[in-house]
């Protein structure tokens, strides 16, 4: 009887202990909020603020780097036959932003806490905010306390390549470039974060273009 009666506890413990993995669902003004990592569309439309809700699966150390890549979606301009013809103007069209400075984005961080405290999320161009928050630490007074990262820039160039992926797109192989635009440190734990992008260009002369909007850690990071 002992017995019986433990196993039918440990049953209800572990259907009460939630993993990671099982997060329920969770909405914020009828929108999904993801887990990172993730990615969505982002509509091209420089008249059109469009936000995203995220949240972390687990607990993240204070400091810890998160990255906003924007990722161009494009033809492959060659497949199994040699060159396609037609999307031979897509070639290195990531490359070709980049260099002329045509991924350029409005970026607004917040982070809401369990109580619904809102804090504004300090944001830094590319992805050398860890180095920036090394400085930080070795220069603050008072060394019980983290350091602390602010700003209020909103502004962004994509200019730093990361990786790059595959996607069957209508049937034809489509190209993905994650692109970094800006990143930023953990310094809040536990409640979810408001992400709210605009693109600021078009791209009339590439049809075929279309842009996701992914937030994940920098792929040499956890």
């Amino acid at each position: 009887m002992l017995k019986c009666g433990l196993v039918l506890l440990s049953g209800i413990l572990a259907a009460c202990q939630k993993t990671p993995q099982e997060l329920p669902p969770m909405y914020v003004d009828g929108q999904t909020v993801h887990t990172v990592p993730f990615y969505q569309p982002l509509e091209i439309n420089p008249d059109k603020e469009q936000t995203f809700y995220f949240r972390f699966k687990k607990p993240q150390d204070i400091g810890t780097t998160v990255t906003v890549f924007a990722s161009p979606i494009f033809p492959s301009y060659f497949d199994k036959n040699g060159d396609i013809p037609e999307y031979l103007p897509y070639k290195h069209l990531d490359r070709k932003l980049i260099d002329e400075k045509r991924l350029k984005f409005k970026l607004v961080l917040r982070h809401y806490d369990d109580n619904g405290k809102e804090t504004a999320v300090g944001l830094r161009e590319g992805s050398d905010i860890s180095y920036v928050y090394y400085q930080l630490q070795q220069q603050r007074q008072d060394k019980s306390k983290p350091a602390r990262f602010e700003s209020d820039e909103q502004y962004f160039d994509a200019t730093s390549p990361n990786t790059r992926d595959t996607r069957q797109v209508k049937g034809e192989t489509y190209l993905v470039s994650n692109i970094i635009v800006a990143s930023f440190l953990i310094q809040e734990q536990g409640g979810y974060y408001k992400l709210m992008v605009t693109p600021l260009q078009q791209y009339p002369d590439y049809p075929e273009l279309s842009m996701d909007i992914r937030v994940t850690w920098p792929s040499k990071g956890k």
